[in-house]
């Protein structure tokens, strides 16, 4: 018998989650997964049910919606187990194209401070929800490919990098700060990286506080101290001194800021959240601004070594 199934594949994730208590999560998993996506999967909290389901539910939908399919097709007559049910998916096939995962982000051949936060915070993510998946495409902005008419309609300013959700009809996001606050608030549902506006109002405004103070302050004053140390045609001495000490000064406001803290922002000593992130992949590239060592702000000195100490960060870095 031939089903054909059109549309989108809709999953019922606590049913799955009571599959997963019901028969074993060790079991099930063995019979659906292939042997890549069981070794992801033995990386999953083994007590984390929830997270298992949804792991479950994006990784494997179509199979899911495959089944389901099937059942409504021959029950009662007929119970399809997982190895009766054989399928094809007409769409990429069709089209002869390999299928794309669901965000793309386009950075530049030389990535420079800004356009890895928005790959280290893709990969804390993943490292968190497992199913996450991404693309990068390099552009290469010496000649001008970002100015192109393509690129523009995806960010008018013509600048590097850009988030293009293709789960959400290849939705696009500039700047950095606004595809922190949308990865956030579309895909950490669970709140690993930033807190509730309605529960945690205070913590809430407190990280667009601090990404705002790196977005609006660090990043355009040490952008400048950047260009006039390393890329500038003539040397302007004036120049020169003016970006670095402002950032130096910037630097200083977050030493203040780091007085009995781990993290930028939550109680006590703090939590990683989309703050930092936001934040210290710009004091990781200090030398390029004529800053040669952070001795000068011990506490923001260990900060940065704690984040750069961070798989996810590490990885975020190595995207290719």
């Amino acid at each position: 018998m031939a089903i054909l199934g059109v549309g989108v594949d809709v999953v019922h994730i606590p049913r799955i989650a009571a599959l997963l208590q019901r028969k074993g999560s060790g079991k099930l998993a063995s019979r659906i997964l292939s042997k890549e996506e069981h070794a992801q999967w033995e990386s999953l909290p083994s007590s984390d049910v929830a997270l298992q389901a949804r792991f479950l539910a994006v990784s494997d939908v179509d199979r899911w919606g495959v089944k389901e399919a099937a059942y409504k097709a021959m029950y009662p007559v007929v119970r399809p187990t997982w190895k009766e049910l054989a399928y094809r998916g007409l769409g990429d096939q069709a089209l002869g194209k390999a299928r794309a995962k669901p965000a793309l982000v386009y950075s530049p051949v030389a990535a420079a401070d800004k356009e890895h936060v928005g790959r280290i915070h893709l990969s804390e993510l993943k490292a968190i929800y497992p199913a996450i998946e991404y693309d990068v495409e390099k552009i290469d902005i010496s000649k001008n490919t970002q100015k192109e008419p393509w690129f523009i309609k995806l960010n008018p300013n013509g600048r590097i990098p850009v988030l293009v959700d293709r789960t959400r009809d290849n939705f696009p996001v500039f700047e950095t700060s606004a595809i922190l606050l949308y990865l956030t608030h579309n895909y950490d549902t669970e709140q690993r990286f930033w807190y509730d506006p309605i529960k945690h109002p205070k913590e809430y405004s407190e990280i667009l506080q601090w990404i705002f103070f790196a977005h609006g302050g660090v990043g355009p004053m040490q952008g400048q101290a950047h260009h006039f140390n390393r890329s500038a045609p003539e040397d302007i001495p004036y120049a020169k001194k003016r970006y670095t000490d402002e950032t130096k000064r910037l630097y200083g406001v977050l030493e203040i800021r780091l007085k009995d803290r781990d993290w930028l922002v939550g109680p006590g000593r703090g939590e990683f959240t989309i703050a930092d992130v936001k934040a210290f992949p710009w004091v990781n590239r200090h030398p390029f601004a004529g800053i040669e060592s952070l001795d000068e702000w011990p506490r923001v000195k260990a900060w940065l070594a704690r984040a750069l100490e961070r798989p996810a960060a590490q990885a975020g870095y190595q995207v290719k």
